[in-house]
């Protein structure tokens, strides 16, 4: 089946050109203790949340339209002359050993071809990989990962026994808990001995801005965004001007 060559428009931000200084007057206009009022669990209220933050960011950060579709796979852009050079090489040699299979000559010329172009390659990527690890740059690791991993077909979804892709997420943790109980071991009905077992069960947890302001303070500008879509230097920026 030939693949659709349909086009997308993705929106992508301008995070270094928005006005955070109005995101902040925007958020600190926001009637804070309405939202929670009427959104008392925690996922409405995080939904809210995002909704409202979500609309400042579309109000005060510049965007601009993007097109993506079907792509075809190419080969690495930064390539050295080398790595050029013997791949050109390796295809030219290809051609004269098809119609040429019984020459030694000529397949002895490609096997050495071979060889130097796979050390070079090895070599290559061993530079590319000792860049990311110096860079100390997590969202470049992700992104390299995930280019990698685009690549491979061993990647699917997660199945049940009858080989069923599941999507819910409590089916899929059902499959994970069915899946390790199938691997684990029988219990010995064996109660580990536990020094201290007074220990008082956990009942709520205090959270003070103290601690969101320190951890925000940890996060590097230079990350990736997580799932919902939000750079660390959104909030980096953003959480110290609404306090002022």
């Amino acid at each position: 089946m030939a693949q659709s060559n349909r086009k997308r428009n993705t929106c992508k931000f301008k995070w270094y050109d928005g006005d955070y200084d109005a995101i902040a007057l925007f958020l600190s206009n926001v009637d804070w203790y309405s939202v929670l009022y009427y959104n008392p669990s925690a996922h409405a209220a995080w939904d809210a949340f995002t909704d409202i933050l979500q609309t400042a960011i579309r109000l005060y950060v510049p965007c601009y339209t993007m097109s993506t579709g079907t792509v075809r796979p190419r080969h690495p852009v930064h390539r050295s002359r080398e790595i050029t050079k013997y791949t050109a090489k390796k295809r030219s040699l290809w051609r004269e050993l098809k119609s040429i299979p019984f020459n030694t000559h000529i397949r002895a010329k490609y096997r050495d071809c071979t060889h130097r172009l796979s050390s070079l390659i090895q070599q290559h990527e061993t530079i590319v990989e000792n860049r990311i690890i110096d860079s100390n740059n997590l969202g470049a690791f992700y992104s390299f990962v995930n280019k990698r991993l685009s690549h491979k077909s061993g990647i699917t979804a997660v199945t049940d026994s009858n080989g069923v892709n599941l999507s819910d997420d409590g089916d899929i943790a059902n499959a994970f808990t069915d899946y390790f109980a199938s691997v684990g071991v029988p219990s010995n009905h064996s109660t580990p001995h536990c020094r201290n077992p007074e220990v008082p069960s956990l009942h709520s947890i205090d959270v003070v801005e103290h601690d969101i302001l320190a951890a925000i303070d940890k996060l590097k500008n230079n990350l990736s965004a997580g799932p919902d879509g939000l750079p660390p230097m959104l909030f980096s920026i953003i959480v110290p001007l609404a306090l002022l």
